[in-house]
Order: C-alpha cells, then sequence, then structure tokens
C-alpha cells in the first residue's frame, strides 16, 4: 500500500534570493513547462547510478535541465548506501552510533527534499511511496512526487559492503549472491536475494517499464590513474561512498573549491578510487550492469530509440572546471538541500546526508564538472558530393544516418541504421574522394565478468558506393592490446592529408594519443604513440585533428595546464609536437581549418567558461583573435562553422539549450544569442547548398533538431541563461 512522505524544509525560502541561491532561481521555471514556456517535454529520460547523490553531483546540471523541460524522468539507485551507518554533522559534537539503515533511510530523503525543490521550488513536497515489483521476486521502492507523477524515484535497495564491495563482485563473478538492506521509513520491509542474473533482469524490466529516450549512467571504462599518495580522508569533505573501507575514505581536497594544483598534478591520494582508475568502483560496476541490460533490451523488444551517456565520475576532481560559477552554486546548492539537517523534515531516519550539506560538497571537485564519457558525441552533421546534408549519429547502440529529405531543405528523414552493435556515442564521419562515406567508432565488443570477456575496439565501415549501403564494420584494435587497457580507448578523431593518407587517432591507456594511419591503397599500419619531443602530461579526452589548406594534419588536445599540438611539416611527413603557449581548456578544443592556410581553434577557459579564440597563422605563430567580449556560459566543446569572412560558433549554455555567437574578422562586437534547442550532448554546425548555417541536435526524445540560423537578428537569451 502506498503512503505519502511529507518532506520538511531545509531552512531555505523558495523564490527568494539569498547566499545560498545566489541566482534567486528558487526552482527555477514553473515545472511541467518547457524553457520557453511550452507544454511538457516529450522525452522519457531513466538516470541509472550506483548511490544516492551520484546524480546529483555528477549529471547535473543536465538532471535538473530535465526536470525544468518536464520531462519524464525516473532515477535508479542500486545500493542501498549504508557506507558505515554514521550521519554525522560536520562541526557538531561527537559522531552518533552506528545506524546504518537509518543512514540510508535519510540519504534516500536527502534525494526527495532535492528532486523536490528542483521541480517545484519547495524541499517539503509530499511524495507517496510503495513497493514496486521487480523480476524473480524481487521488491524496490519505489517513490512519487506528488502532483508530478513523471518524477519517480527507484532505490533496490542492494547492501553496499560485504567481504568487499558488492556490486563489482556480483559482477565479476555470475555465480555470487548478496542481498538488500531495510532501510529505516521503506515500504519494502524484507531484504532479498540478489544475483548477477537476477540484477541484469531487474534493469531490463526497468527499461521496459519506462521505455526511455535517453539513458544516463556512469563510466563503464574509467581512466587509468596512478595513486602516489597516502591513502587518508582530506578535509571538508562532503559525499562519497568509501566509509573508510578499504580504499581510505572521506575527504575531498584542499578544503572547499576546486583540487589544489599538488594534489591534482602530483599527489592524487586513492581515497574513493579503485586501485589504479579514477573511478569508485560501484560506478563502473553499475555502468556495465547497465550496458548488459541496455543490450538485451534492444534485442529483447521493439524499443524506442535511446540516446545512452554515461558520465565521468570523480575522473572530475583532476581536471580543471568546466561549469561556469552559476552552475557551480546552483549544483551546490541543490546538494546541500539533499545534505539538509536534523530535525528539520519529521522523517524518522533523518532529513537528509549530514556530511554533504553546508556547501561541503565543494570540497570534493566533483561538483565543478560535468564530464560526459565520450566528449564529442554531437551529431556529426556534413554535405555529401551532391551537397545534399547528412547526419551521423549513435542510438541504441547502433551507427544512424539520417539525410535530408530534399538537398537544402534542412530536414531529415527517419533515421537508417548502420549496424554496428556495442556503438559508442562519438563516431565520426569522412567523406572519401570517391563520394562514400565512411564511418569511425569506439565500440563495446564484449561485456563479460572476466578481462578476455569485457573488450572494446574502434572499428570502420564505409559505404560500397555512393548513396549505397554500408559494409560489414571492421575492427582495427585498440592502441593497447591488453584488453584491460584496451577498454580506455578514447573517441575517435580522422583527418586525411594531402597525400591521400588517412589519420585515425585516439587517447590511449596512458592518456596519451596513439595513432594508426591507412594508406591509399587501403592498408593500415600499427598503433603507434604520436611523436613527442618530451614526455606528455595525461591529456583529457577528445582529440581534435583537422587539415590545413597546404594539406598538412594538426592535432590538438588539451592537458591539465596546456593545450597540445602536432602537425606534419609537410603532407604525409612525421608528426612533431610543437609548443602552443597556449592555457588549458576546460573541456575539449575545436578547430577549424581557414583559406588562408591558419588553423582557428577554440578553448573553453577553466572556471569563467568563456570561449578563447587563438588562430595559428601558416608560419607558425599563434595570435588570440577577438573574442573577450562574449561572457562565459555553458560547457562541453565548442563547434565552429565558417560563415561569410568570419565564423559561427555555437555550444550548449546554462539551461541546457544553444547559444550562437558569429565572430567576424577585424573589429566587432560579438554577442551571445540563444535558440531554444534543446540537445543531449552539443550543437553540430553545417552549411546547406545555398549557404545558410545549420544547427544541428540531439533532442532529448533522441530525434534530429535542425534549425537555421539567423545571422542578422538576435534572438532573445533565455532568464536562466546567466
Amino acid at each position: 500500500m502506498a503512503a505519502t512522505v511529507a518532506v520538511a524544509a531545509t531552512g531555505c525560502v523558495p523564490g527568494r534570493r539569498n547566499a545560498s541561491d545566489p541566482d534567486g532561481r528558487g526552482g527555477a521555471s514553473p515545472r511541467g513547462t518547457s524553457p520557453t514556456g511550452g507544454p511538457r517535454g516529450t522525452a522519457t529520460v531513466l538516470q541509472i547510478v550506483a548511490h544516492p547523490d551520484d546524480d546529483l553531483y555528477f549529471m547535473n546540471p543536465d538532471l535538473e535541465q530535465s526536470l525544468t523541460a518536464g520531462d519524464r524522468l525516473a532515477s535508479v539507485y542500486l545500493n542501498c548506501g549504508e557506507k558505515d551507518g554514521i550521519n554525522k554533522v560536520p562541526g557538531r559534537g561527537p559522531a552518533p552510533r552506528p545506524d546504518e539503515p537509518g543512514y540510508a533511510g535519510a540519504r534516500r530523503q536527502g534525494l526527495r527534499q532535492a528532486y523536490a525543490y528542483m521541480v517545484t521550488g519547495r524541499p517539503d513536497a509530499p511524495w507517496r511511496t510503495g513497493p514496486l515489483a521487480l523480476p524473480g521476486g524481487l521488491a524496490a521502492e519505489l517513490d512519487t512526487l506528488e502532483g508530478h507523477d513523471h518524477v519517480q524515484l527507484v532505490f533496490l535497495g542492494i547492501q553496499q559492503y560485504g567481504p568487499d564491495w558488492v556490486l563489482p563482485r556480483l559482477w565479476a563473478d555470475p555465480a555470487a549472491v548478496t542481498r538488500t538492506r531495510v532501510s529505516t521509513g521503506s515500504p519494502v520491509a524484507r531484504s532479498y536475494a540478489v544475483t548477477r542474473t537476477g540484477l541484469v533482469d531487474a534493469l531490463v524490466h526497468l527499461l521496459d517499464r519506462y521505455a526511455p529516450t535517453v539513458v544516463r549512467t556512469m563510466d563503464p571504462d574509467p581512466d587509468r590513474q596512478p595513486h602516489d599518495a597516502p591513502s587518508g580522508g582530506g578535509n571538508n569533505g562532503g559525499g562519497g561512498d568509501n566509509g573508510g573501507r578499504g580504499n581510505g575514505g572521506g575527504g575531498g581536497n584542499n578544503g572547499r573549491g576546486a583540487p589544489g594544483r599538488r594534489d591534482r598534478d602530483k599527489a592524487n591520494r586513492l581515497h574513493h578510487d579503485q586501485p589504479g582508475y579514477s573511478d569508485h568502483p560501484d560506478h563502473t560496476a553499475t555502468a556495465l550492469f547497465t550496458f548488459a541490460a541496455l543490450e538485451r533490451h534492444r534485442h529483447a523488444r521493439t524499443a524506442p530509440p535511446v540516446a545512452v551517456v554515461p558520465y565521468r565520475g570523480y575522473y572530475n576532481e583532476r581536471w580543471p572546471q568546466n561549469l561556469p560559477k552559476q552552475l557551480v552554486r546552483r549544483k551546490a546548492h541543490i546538494l546541500n538541500v539533499y545534505g539538509g539537517s536534523p530535525g528539520s523534515c519529521g522523517f524518522a531516519a533523518g532529513c537528509g546526508d549530514y556530511d554533504v550539506g553546508h556547501d561541503n560538497s565543494l570540497g570534493t571537485g566533483w561538483v565543478q564538472r560535468t564530464s560526459p564519457r565520450q566528449p564529442f558525441a554531437a551529431p556529426r552533421v556534413a554535405p555529401d558530393a551532391a551537397g545534399r546534408l547528412h547526419a551521423f549519429g549513435v542510438l541504441s547502440g547502433q551507427a544512424v544516418m539520417w539525410q535530408e529529405t530534399t538537398r537544402g531543405s534542412g530536414t531529415w528523414g527517419a533515421p537508417i541504421r548502420v549496424g554496428g552493435d556495442g556503438i559508442a556515442p562519438g563516431l565520426t564521419a569522412l567523406l572519401d574522394a570517391q563520394g562514400c562515406w565512411h564511418l569511425f567508432a569506439a565500440r563495446i565488443t564484449g561485456l563479460g565478468p572476466h578481462p578476455r570477456d569485457n573488450r572494446r575496439d574502434l572499428a570502420h565501415t564505409r559505404q560500397t558506393r555512393p548513396g549505397g549501403a554500408f559494409g560489414a564494420w571492421t575492427s582495427l584494435g585498440t592502441p593497447d592490446r591488453d584488453p584491460e587497457r584496451g577498454r580506455r580507448v578514447g573517441t575517435p578523431a580522422v583527418a586525411r592529408a594531402g597525400d591521400g593518407t588517412l589519420h585515425l587517432f585516439a587517447r590511449n591507456w596512458e592518456r596519451g594519443i596513439a595513432t594508426r594511419v591507412q594508406h591509399p591503397d587501403g592498408s593500415w599500419t600499427r598503433w603507434t604513440p604520436l611523436g613527442t619531443t618530451a614526455p606528455v602530461p595525461p591529456l583529457q579526452d577528445g582529440v581534435a585533428a583537422v587539415t590545413d589548406t597546404g594539406g598538412r594534419v594538426h592535432v590538438f588536445a588539451t592537458g591539465r595546464d596546456a593545450v597540445h599540438h602536432w602537425a606534419q611539416q609537410t603532407p604525409g611527413g612525421a608528426f612533431t609536437e610543437l609548443p602552443t603557449g597556449l592555457p588549458a581548456s576546460a573541456d575539449p578544443p575545436t578547430a577549424l581549418p581557414r583559406p588562408d592556410g591558419s588553423v582557428l581553434l577554440v578553448l573553453r577557459e577553466p572556471v569563467t567558461a568563456r570561449p578563447l579564440l587563438h588562430r595559428l597563422t601558416p608560419d607558425g605563430t599563434w595570435r588570440p583573435e577577438p573574442s573577450s567580449a562574449l561572457p562565459g556560459r555553458g560547457y562541453g566543446a565548442f563547434a565552429l562553422l565558417a560563415v561569410g569572412g568570419g565564423v559561427l560558433l555555437a555550444g550548449r549554455n546554462n539551461a541546457g539549450t544553444v547559444s550562437w555567437a558569429r565572430l567576424d574578422d577585424g573589429p566587432a562586437n560579438p554577442h551571445w544569442s540563444t535558440l531554444p534547442s534543446r540537445t543531449v550532448t552539443g550543437p553540430s554546425l553545417a552549411l546547406t547548398p545555398d549557404g545558410h548555417p545549420l544547427l544541428t541536435t540531439l533532442a532529448p526524445d533522441a530525434t534530429l533538431r535542425s534549425v537555421t540560423v539567423p545571422l542578422t537578428a538576435r534572438v532573445t537569451d533565455g532568464p536562466t541563461e546567466g
């Protein structure tokens, strides 16, 4: 029988400007409407995470943007989240006695508070709670926000700890059996046995139940991460799910704010990570279970197309801040609501995860970034040899192609499957001299408990003739033959040099760049590291590769302190690393070759989120371009397009729609304009046959949307752009 849970306020006055809510947004725009005041969104979002709060730390602001738009949204939490059972308010007296069921219940209450606040502006909005039957006799807790039935939370309640980490062991051992825990205040009053197969069955059932158009989960293949500092807690850690077990527990780095340079670059504590990698073992196992369920879901029934977005986890603390201060402040404020305070809600288990409140979440370094696993996942849009636009993307683990219904129409037909099971977001497309499209993508070729069964590779397919079908996908391997290392392969980038050779680039396990070359006769070289004059520091995933008008290929990637550049001195020649003198980019850089032989590069300045444009002249000199008048907003990689005598710049903004600016050559006063095009990833830009710029996004309902950018008329910015 369903029960109603009333969530009491946590000291925040909705709609009133205060120190905890500096933008005065309260609950932001009225829920159930789009940011532009239209009807409720048509998208359905399913989020599958390990712990209560993973969504708030790693998926926001994308999460709140979905709620603002009125999307149907359900968040699924695999772990009970009981940790060590100590729900202590920092700085207030001795720690209470351990109460694992109570702490788990308090975290569920904190999530109800946070979601109610994001949807209604009131953390005390009531919820209905009840059991949800799952396959195999398992039961989960289902919480539904009163008056907003499209917002639901699902708690599976699997115990977090046994002799070791439970979820990783459940993935790695098909014979393992664990149990759920009973949380204080939950309508699910008994414990259930859980197996590997049973958990996949439960997730498939939830995918069938919600039929999502977007699935968000964690990173199945986190980065390599050396841990070269003593384990142990930091200061003002705010959150995390180690609970002092095994990997050292507790803190963030350097108090409140982003991790300091020493902690980030030279002294990396193990604390919340799994040994050797940059994320929590529960996050990784949850992602693997999610992908296994998605594969079964796709084959088991006719399902709607799904855009899958994996998110980096603790990786975020070691890279420059990519969210502007408004979004960091908002994200931290929602975590404060989740953290709650004792006695503020009347719920028996407690009123939130107290260690996360009072801005303690800022000390982790996780609030300042949001990082999709594949940073270049926007649709790839370009004309074919006849000028008809094509777009390529990934839905339900398969490559898909959209074609203009007629040349120059800017409208798209239904997606055509190009195949390739297990294709990851972020494929790239290239048109050859014969007018045939080539696609390159990372893919999952095996999901299993053992390293030999859990495999990834890069793959390639080509049209058999212009306008014809695509051939079978062929494996190009990975830069690292060992399967465990090969799992870390990055998003591919390709460019064709003036001598006809095709160059494929991807980040490798060492977090450097590796390359493989295809000769005009179709043969491929082996994978080799990109040549360097000195050891290259770790690079962020997201490689930009372009060919200048002289036929030379340029490669760009960002480290923690600088942008790195490799280039051929002659078409077909060897690559040389060349110093840039450019600062680090918060998100991967985007490059655009120019008719005068120069290359334009756009970065996102850390902390401010401002676009910074720099031009590499043909003589090898870098000079800044006028872009400083553009304020910082949004996050993610930018798109660039040559228009007339200048360029068009577009990117995701603070509200999850798209902003653009025209940057003309010579003196200019650029400004942002906003188009109400919601996007799962980022935007793409292309020219129509008559020379008009077309902005294309993959919308949250998994459809392709395009709009002609009005170069002469400014569209009014939305109120939440900041």
